[in-house]
Order: structure tokens, then sequence, then C-alpha cells
């Protein structure tokens, strides 16, 4: 959703600064209310300069990554707590705490813009109050750091306390640290890995990824429009290469889009056919199949009523999900998620695995994976299929085929990276990968 900004361009842009930020005052506005915008196609934003374009949304996100750390430092110096209705007051204040703790902003730009977004918001009477916990807050600068131990209060409680019972107390708090860090950018490569390492600027990761630690238009990187690469999180550019697939096999793409898994799969040399049911996507789907010179064949379908009589040899199910793995690159997301979401997620996984294996041929191979961290999506759902369909069978991934990298390996044999995986190369999205045969059946 894109949520229009009215504003007063004029009168802003005589107070320089107070523009940027008033776009993200109104931006957690919507957050709060539970609408998932997207922050850089508001009219407002796209108004403004280059630099005020960076810093705006380095703000936003650095707002929603340590809400919960500001709120508790908030909390500690307000006396009376500010009430919901008031709730733009506490971001202003979100606003001062991440601009002074993590983006050392002059503390009298912190100060005089606050003041400004509280004139234009029509909130004189609380001038006073922000002004006041704002110099507490940037005069006694060591008093008042946030600390990295709060980290698990930037989340809804309920959702930490999941990760929690399934990983431990201390993978939990390891993967709330992870989620705050921004995540840098991956690419995969169709040819060159060497030159194009040296021309974006990047690092090889595992498994021939090219990470990039710089922050840039990505149309304006050169290979983007002859096609050389394409945007892909290392933990989601592993499915495929793990499937090793052989050139010359068909294989099945089911809620294929926008495509990346499509396209490492053509790469493979493999008759491709994408499955998926939104036209918006799809159409996504289409437009870097088309960047990238390759061709598929692309099906506008619910994955879960699509019915054929091929079979294939390779079935990828990168099925819809909470998306818990993703909140580097998504902070908002956390927000808007709900504790029983996923009641009717699994029920929608179930169907789309059942569909995948109905349309795997014999002594073919499935690839069940989701960007979730949570095991009714994954290994559970790995579990219930295995006690459902006897034609099937677990193949579990070995130490060698994941280049070491023990720690992402089940005892199942399953892969399941955490968000702190790679952190010495800046992390990883959270990530589940499992691999199923279908058993050849033979006639009585």
């Amino acid at each position: 959703m894109v949520v229009s900004m009215p504003i007063d361009h004029q009168s802003f842009l005589e107070k320089e600064g107070v523009l940027p930020r008033f776009l993200v005052i109104k931006a957690l506005e919507a957050l709060w209310q539970g609408k998932e915008i997207d922050f850089t196609h508001s009219k407002g934003y796209k108004q403004l300069s280059q630099e005020d374009k960076g810093f705006s949304k380095l703000l936003y996100l650095t707002v929603i990554r340590t809400s919960g750390q500001c709120d508790a430092l908030i909390d500690s110096l307000v006396l009376k707590k500010i009430e919901k209705r008031n709730m733009m007051i506490r971001d202003i204040l979100r606003l001062g705490i991440v601009q002074h703790h993590f983006l050392k902003t002059p503390a009298h730009a912190i100060v005089t813009t606050a003041l400004h977004l509280i004139d234009h918001l029509n909130q004189k009477n609380f001038k006073p109050f922000i002004h006041a916990v704002l110099s507490k807050i940037l005069r006694d600068e060591h008093k008042f750091l946030i600390k990295e131990t709060g980290v698990d209060k930037n989340f809804p409680e309920w959702m930490f306390k999941r990760w929690r019972n399934s990983y431990g107390l201390g993978k939990a708090q390891e993967i709330a640290f992870a989620f705050s860090r921004e995540a840098p950018t991956d690419f995969t490569l169709k040819t060159d890995l060497g030159l194009w390492t040296e021309k974006l600027n990047g690092k090889i990761l595992p498994f021939n990824t090219i990470r990039s630690y710089h922050q840039s238009i990505i149309e304006s990187l050169e290979g983007y429009h002859e096609g050389e690469w394409w945007i892909q999180d290392w933990s989601s550019s592993l499915p495929v290469k793990l499937l090793n697939p052989i050139k010359g096999k068909k294989a099945l793409d089911l809620c294929a889009a926008p495509g990346g898994k499509t396209a490492q799969l053509i790469t493979y040399g493999l008759d491709v056919t994408a499955i998926d049911n939104s036209a918006h996507r799809l159409k996504r789907l289409h437009e870097n199949l088309k960047r990238l010179k390759m061709h598929a064949t692309i099906i506008q379908e619910d994955a879960i009523t699509w019915k054929s009589k091929d079979k294939f040899d390779y079935v990828l199910v990168d099925a819809p999900c909470s998306g818990t793995g993703t909140f580097r690159r998504h902070p908002e997301r956390r927000f808007l998620r709900k504790e029983n979401d996923l009641d009717s997620l699994l029920e929608i996984q179930e169907k789309i695995l059942l569909t995948g294996l109905k349309h795997l041929a014999n002594e073919g191979t499935l690839i069940y994976c989701t960007c979730s961290l949570e095991p009714e999506e994954n290994s559970q759902q790995i579990e219930k299929a295995l006690a459902q369909y006897k034609t099937i069978e677990r193949v579990p991934f070995t130490l060698e085929e994941v280049q070491g990298i023990k720690s992402i390996l089940t005892p199942s044999g399953d892969i399941q990276v955490l968000p702190f995986e790679l952190s010495e190369f800046g992390g990883a999205d959270g990530f589940f990968i499992a691999r199923l045969k279908k058993k050849q059946v033979i006639p009585k």
C-alpha cells in the first residue's frame, strides 16, 4: 500500500531537514494503524533530494528496528505514560533518540526539527515536554545509551517468546540482534563470477553469491540492463543450488514470482514451468526474465488447484509463509504479523506441497522451502507429509553439500538458516529447506 502524504512543500522547504522527518512520522503513523506501506514510493519521498531520500529511509528503518529500545528509554524518563492517541509524540521522541544514538545527527538539528514538527502537527502544547525529554537525552549521553541486550524489546512479546521456545534464549537473542542490522545486497550471477565481483565491488560468499556493502540504486549498477545478475539473498539462492539439477530436465516452480529461483532453474538449462496466482507479481516475473533474457512457460493459476498431465523431474515449492526470516530487509513486517497468522498459512502450505507431490515424476526431487523461522511452517510440515504420503522420502543434505557449514544442518538433515548465520559477512535471511524424493512405484 502506498500512503498519500499531502503536505505544504513550500513551508517545509523553508525549514531545512523537516520534510524528510515529517514523511517518516506519517509513515510510522500508518504502520501503527496496521497498514503495510511502501515508504519509498510516497509522493513526498519522490520529491526529496538524493541525500534526504537516503537519510529519511535510514531514519524510518532504524526507528522500526529499535522502537522497543527507544520506548524503554522514553518510559524511563517520562513519569506519565504517553497515551495511544498521542503516539505521534512518542514517534517524535523515537526519531530524536535514533538520530542521536545511531545516526550521530548534531544535537541542535535534532531539537530544532522536532520542535518544527510539533508546530506543523498542531501539537504545540507538547513543545516544552519534547524539548525537556530530548535535552535530557542529549545532555547525558553515557547514562542513556541504548544497550544491545535490550534488542528483544523491538519485537512483539509473543514473537520473541516463540523464538525462545523454538531455539532457546541465547539463539533467540542472537536472532533479535541480527534483525537490528541493515541487510547488505546479494547478487546471483549468470556468468563470470570473478569479473562481476570486481565490477560490483563485492565479496564472494559460500555458494558463489556476491555480497556488496555499498548502498546504490540497483538500476544504476553496471550489468543491470544487460541482465548479467539479479538481486537475491544468499539464503534464498540455496534451494536451487542444492537441487543440483541435470540439464534438459523438466522443472516446476510453484509460487514462482518475482522469479529469482525461476531464473536460477533456467541457468541450469532446465525446461521451466512457473506458476503464480498474482497478476501483479507475475508482471514482475515477466519483466525480470525479459531483463535477464530468459524464457519460461509462465501460467497464472492458483498453485493449490492447478492441474496438469505433465510430470516434472524437479519441483520447487517456495511456500507462502509468515516471512519471519526476512525482518532485516522488511523490519516493518514484525508489527504487521499476528500470533494467529499461522493458522491459515499452514493449510495453504500443506495443499501447495500436495500439488507439488502430485506433479512430481517417479524418482523426481522436490524442494520445499520458506523464509520462515517457525517450525510449524518448516520441519513439522515435512513430518506431516512423510507420515501421510508413503511414496515419498526425505533426502537429508550432507555436510559436504552445505560446504561444511554445519550450523545450518538440522538433526533430520534439513537446512534451517538463522539470521545470524554468516554474521562475519553481515548475516542472512532466515530460511528453511527440505529435500524430498518420490519413490519409484513398481506395478504389481
